[in-house]
C-alpha cells in the first residue's frame, strides 16, 4: 500500500468502475488497483 493506513472495524470492501479499491470502516479509503493509497472520505458526523 502506498500510504500506512489503518482500519478499525472493516465492513465493507468493493471495486470502482476503474479497478479502484475502496474500504469501509470508520471512513472510506480508496486505493488504486495497485494498491496505492489515493484518497480518504471522512462520514458526516450527525
Amino acid at each position: 500500500v502506498g500510504k500506512s493506513s489503518m482500519f478499525s472495524e472493516i465492513s465493507s470492501v468493493t471495486f470502482g468502475p476503474g479497478g479502484e479499491i475502496l474500504v469501509a470502516d470508520l471512513k472510506i479509503q480508496v486505493f488504486s488497483a495497485k494498491g496505492d493509497f489515493s484518497e480518504e472520505i471522512q462520514s458526516a458526523e450527525k
